[in-house]
């Protein structure tokens, strides 16, 4: 017999299909963790950490605040671009310009007499007027004080200005009361006084010639009250007014012996002086409230000696003089101490235009040449 066989049957394509791998668009859109974290070369890549970034970024910030800082610092910190040995011998030239004329007399009747004459005031009106004041109508004490003055003059005695920092004496507001002193006699003065105005113009001179810049202003304003005297009385007193007439070099000495006062003030470890700006003055600062004594006192020496010399090359020409200090004035370093005290250009320049005009005055005294 013929053996019968079942035919065989294929088997199912699925199963075909589970041996094979998937085309990729059919696999998972995850794929395993440990294939995330590697490289086809089989290297590991960083985990994002985003501290770095903000540290990164702090520090940046930091590094301009600091920068920022360094460029507004480096002004106040800058010492002058002059050598030391040139400031040096430049200061010099200052302090000897400071010196004071040799005294010989006493300024005991004066003190006196200004201290008695403190409560004057003049009438109010036009200054340029010298309202006369009617010696009759004088209290005591100021009829007082106009006799302690002419007593004063007439012992040949003396005006002494205040030292530095002494600020308990009767000398400490002598430039004031002498000031209401002289405005006491000048206003009182009639035409048959004219001594006495002389007297206030030898202490006008005084004034000027020894003390410092206050007491400058002060025989200034004397010297100039007793011009406008003459006019207003139309008393003769032009050759006394030319002999004690304002000169500059009593101007330049007494800034020079301002300069020299506030130098002795930081001659030791002491900085009162420049913690003064911050309590009292409204102005620029250093950061961080760095203020170098040393550099600062560098700082002003170099000023006042480059000024004083300069003044000195101009050669007495008004205009360049003033622009010395105007140059001084807008080209001064940072400085705490400058921005205190240097304030000298309005004062320089009032004090220019009342020289001028009583050198004026001296020009038109001078005798003609005779005519050939």
């Amino acid at each position: 017999m013929t053996e019968f066989r079942f035919p065989e049957v294929p088997k199912p394509e699925a199963s075909a299909k589970a041996t094979q791998p998937e085309p990729a668009d059919l696999q998972p859109s995850n794929p395993p963790q440990d294939e995330q974290r590697s490289s086809p070369r089989g290297q590991t890549k960083p985990r994002r950490r985003p501290w770095k970034y903000f540290v990164g970024g702090l520090c940046a910030a930091l590094v301009v605040v600091l920068v920022v800082t360094a460029a507004r610092l480096y002004p106040w910190l800058r010492g002058p671009d002059t050598p030391d040995d040139i400031i040096a011998a430049r200061w010099a030239e200052v302090v000897k310009h400071a010196e004071l004329p040799p005294l010989s007399g006493s300024d005991a009747k004066l003190l006196a007499a200004a201290s008695s004459a403190a409560g004057f005031s003049p009438p109010a009106a036009d200054p340029k007027l010298v309202t006369l004041v009617d010696r009759a109508q004088l209290t005591n004490e100021q009829s007082r004080a106009v006799a302690q003055f002419k007593n004063w003059y007439g012992h040949k005695g003396v005006y002494i200005a205040p030292a530095c920092q002494e600020d308990s004496t009767p000398r400490a507001k002598a430039a004031l009361n002498v000031y209401r002193l002289g405005q006491l006699v000048v206003h009182s003065a009639t035409d048959a006084d004219v001594q006495d105005v002389e007297a206030v113009l030898v202490l006008a001179q005084q004034l000027r010639n020894r003390g410092q810049l206050i007491d400058q202003m002060t025989g200034l304003q004397l010297a100039k009250l007793a011009r406008d005297w003459s006019k207003v009385r139309d008393v003769e007193l032009t050759a006394t007014l030319t002999k004690y007439r304002p000169k500059l070099d009593e101007l330049t000495r007494a800034i020079a012996r301002d300069a020299v006062c506030v130098m002795k003030q930081l001659s030791t470890e002491d900085t009162t002086l420049l913690d003064m700006p911050s309590r009292v003055y409204e102005m620029e600062r250093p950061p961080l409230g760095i203020v170098l004594a040393a550099r600062e006192r560098a700082i002003f020496r170099d000023i006042h000696g480059r000024t004083l010399q300069s003044v000195r090359a101009a050669r007495g020409d008004h205009a360049k003089i003033l622009a010395v200090f105007k140059e001084a004035q807008e080209n001064r370093p940072k400085s705490i101490l400058l921005h205190v005290t240097w304030f000298f250009v309005p004062i320089v320049e009032r004090a220019l235009s009342t020289i001028a005009a009583f050198d004026k005055l001296a020009d038109q005294n001078q005798p003609k040449a005779p005519s050939h």
